[in-house]
């Protein structure tokens, strides 16, 4: 640790040398002899000791407490045999006794003890400053320092790299001075604001030095701002080069996006106009030649037609299912009972002499998109009636309860159920629990992608053997014109 390191005013407790110290208590130590010679005659036999303390006290602040200690002892001794009586003898007293020595000997001892501890705190803190000063010096980051009237105090060695000019032209001087570029610019009130306000401001500016981008730390200090200085050029190039990089893929993702679709629709019409030619010839060979097809002739034909039926069905979910994950669907209030009521009146499969479907209570306002809610309950419903038990009428019904801010809506039917450790696979795309029963595997996963896009959720209570009950969790809405925040007049 060089006393280099340390501030000016801490300096010199580290750069005196020792003989100065003692050169100086000798010199005081004469000063004092020689003024008792002067005052003599006034003063009579009596040992100065005033001067001699005075001597001692300076002694101790310029040297030490040796020094000190030196002038202290010689100097009390010289004293006694230059001017005490018998003058010229060496004696350890004078006239008055042994209490002026006592009382002298407890005074130099209070200003060494005094002094010595002064003298240890400054030194701990010029070598606590130098050590600190020493890690600031070898920082990779940038480091400055201002006072209160924006004058730099210190500048490290990273911080002439970034400013590209020795510490000797910017020390002493303002900011605005040694950093003219600073003006006028964020970092000017990023500046000020810290010193104002004495709070923690961290930016990232390119005024700093030409061509080069800094991230800045401004830390208040007593009566200054400490200012720490990363040089994050590099860094920021190579955020630029991965946001083109990203920008770049993102158009070419999103060009072979657009070319999947076309060609996804192409393909499904090519692919759905061959079902629809078997589906009709199928039918064609039933009615116009009955009479060259035997029982299983007839069967094959039906197997043929239900499985072309099947297929486009497929087709079609899956294009449903693709479309969902494009879109962000708009979402304004639904009426949800006056929805479902008009699905269950327009689709034949939920007519009385085929289900039992019943809404129990009234069904509140939400917030989602129609035909996505539409699509929703009309897979739920088919579900429901799908997947019964031989001979068994369907019976479902649909309730919901509102819960603050969110509706809750249950579908409950009588059917087979589910197993508990399937309740979740139920919802992953063609995963199909009864192979026994006819589905393309995709209609949960259909509701499932909807009620996400409307920021809602869907589970299941599971029941193996006894009924399912499938639950929708979905915001609330008010009714259109309606002032109050929530369809609080829906009742569950």
């Amino acid at each position: 640790m060089s006393p280099r390191d340390a501030s000016p005013a801490a300096r010199p407790a580290l750069e005196r040398p020792a003989w100065l110290g003692y050169l100086a208590g000798i010199l005081l130590m004469a000063t004092a002899l020689g003024l008792r010679a002067l005052l003599d005659p006034i003063l009579g036999n009596n040992v100065p000791l005033a001067m001699l303390l005075i001597a001692v006290l300076f002694a101790t602040a310029i040297g030490g407490w040796k020094p000190g200690v030196m002038v202290a002892v010689v100097g009390y001794a010289l004293a006694s045999y230059l001017f005490v009586s018998p003058r010229y003898e060496l004696k350890l007293g004078d006239s008055l006794g042994g209490a002026r020595l006592t009382i002298y000997a407890l005074s130099s001892a209070a200003i060494i003890g005094l002094f010595y501890h002064l003298r240890r705190a400054q030194q701990r803190h010029a070598a606590s400053e130098a050590r600190v000063l020493a890690i600031l010096e070898t920082m990779r980051e940038g480091f400055l320092s201002i006072d209160g009237t924006w004058k730099i105090t210190s500048v490290n060695r990273s911080g002439e790299a970034i400013l590209r000019r020795p510490r000797a032209e910017v020390l002493g001087r303002t900011i605005w001075e040694a950093i003219p570029s600073l003006q006028g610019k964020p970092v000017e009130a990023a500046l000020r604001q810290a010193l104002r306000d004495q709070t923690v401001v961290s930016l990232e500016t390119d005024t700093l030095a030409p061509q080069a981008w800094h991230a800045v730390t401004l830390t208040p200090t007593a009566g200054g701002l400490s200012i720490f200085v990363q040089d994050i050029t590099a860094t920021k190039a190579h955020v630029e080069q991965l946001e083109r990089q990203v920008s770049e893929r993102t158009a070419a993702l999103q060009s072979l996006v657009s070319d999947l679709e076309a060609f996804s629709y192409t393909l499904v019409h090519d692919m759905r106009a061959p079902l629809r030619s078997i589906s009709s010839f199928a039918e064609l060979i039933a009615v116009d030649h009955p009479g060259q097809l035997d029982t299983e002739g007839r069967g094959y034909l039906e197997r043929i037609r239900k499985a072309a039926a099947r297929m486009d069905r497929l087709i079609t979910a899956i294009m449903n299912y693709s479309q969902l994950a494009r879109q962000k669907p708009e979402l304004r209030p639904v009426d949800l009972h006056q929805l479902v009521q008009e699905i269950l009146e327009s689709d034949p499969a939920f007519q009385g002499d085929k289900a039992d479907i019943g809404i129990v209570g009234v069904l509140p306002f939400v917030r989602g998109n129609e035909s996505l809610l539409s699509q929703c309950f009309v897979n739920l419903l088919h579900n429901a009636i799908k997947f019964v038990a031989p001979g068994v009428k369907p019976r479902i019904r649909i309730s919901a309860q509102i819960d603050g801010a969110t509706a809750r809506v249950d579908v409950t039917d009588n059917g087979i159920g589910i197993a508990p450790d399937a309740a979740e696979r139920i919802f992953e795309p063609f995963r199909r629990e009864h192979p026994g029963y006819d589905g393309t595997g995709i209609g949960l996963a259909i509701v499932r992608k909807v009620v996400a896009c409307m920021d809602g959720r869907v589970g299941i209570v599971p029941a193996a053997g006894q009924g399912s009950r499938f639950w929708i969790e979905l915001k609330l809405s008010a009714p259109p014109g309606a002032m109050g925040p929530s369809g609080t007049g829906a009742a569950a």
